[in-house]
Parts: C-alpha cells; structure tokens; sequence
C-alpha cells in the first residue's frame, strides 16, 4: 500500500525512517481522539515530518505550508505518497473508539478535573521558579549561575 519496494522510507517525504508516526493522532486539543497505536495506524516516519505532523491531520499538513511539511521542502513526488497514504488509509479502515463511552462519565470528570489542576499547579511552579530565579539575580548579581557550593554552604550559614 505505501509502495516499499526497496526498503522502509518516510511515507511522508522519503527521507530516513526514524519513527512510527501515528497517521490519525492519539491526541488532540488535549483530548483521545479515539485513534489507538496500532499497526492500520503507523507509518514509518523521518523525525522531521513527525514533529512537525505532531496532532495535525496527515492530508492538510502534508500539502501545507507548515515549517518542515513535505510541500514547504518541496518533496517532489507528493502527489504519489499522497495516493499511497490513501490506499493505506483507506486499506485500514480505522474508526476512533468511543473512549467517553467506555468509561463512567464521573471518571472523565475527574480525570479532566486532574489534568486541570495540574496543569493549573505546573503553571504555578514556573511562575514561582523564575521569582526565585530574579531574587536570586537580584541578590547575587549576573554572576549568580555560576555560584560555587562553597558560596552558597557560606550564605547558609
């Protein structure tokens, strides 16, 4: 389907393989889409076009104008990986499962609450981390990321 012949190249652009990418995403907007790692969903991949695909949908991404896309590299045979990833698409006839159906909806609301917090908490330790950053500055100078242990054992007391 991906049209192989000679060995396992990126079904993107036809650079080196380096991953497995997940044609249709796990995640996106924050949410499962219901796509599950499985062979009918992984194309062999370079590193380029995987982080740059990251969520995004394979056949917008692939044609657009996003930094490290196909089309802005200029891959020069597109249209012909384009087919071949439609004949694999099309071949693994992958439907998202119904996670928010297979679980109680209390548990979703808890584990969507969960994430909330935490991202909430993480957002508070990096706002904390840089005024400790600045005080440290401010008390110590530009000189302060190079302080010796011996410094600041002498600063402890």
């Amino acid at each position: 389907m991906l049209g192989m012949k000679d060995g396992i190249v990126c079904a993107y652009c036809g650079g080196v393989a380096s991953d497995w990418d997940h044609l249709r995403p796990l995640v996106r907007n924050k949410r499962p889409t219901g796509y599950i790692s499985d062979y009918k969903n992984l194309v062999p991949a370079c590193g380029r076009c995987n982080q740059s695909k990251g969520a995004k949908e394979w056949r917008s991404w692939i044609v657009g104008r996003a930094a490290g896309s196909p089309a802005s590299r200029g891959t020069p045979d597109l249209n012909k990986r384009i087919a071949a990833l439609d004949r694999f698409e099309s071949w693994g006839d992958v439907a998202p499962l119904p996670l928010e159906q297979l679980a109680a909806p209390d548990l979703w609301s808890k584990h969507w609450e969960n994430l909330r917090r935490l991202e909430e908490a993480l957002q508070d330790a990096q706002k904390h981390a840089a005024m400790l950053q600045a005080e440290v500055h401010r008390r110590f100078g530009a000189n302060s990321l190079f302080l010796t242990p011996e410094f600041v054992t002498s600063v402890d007391g």
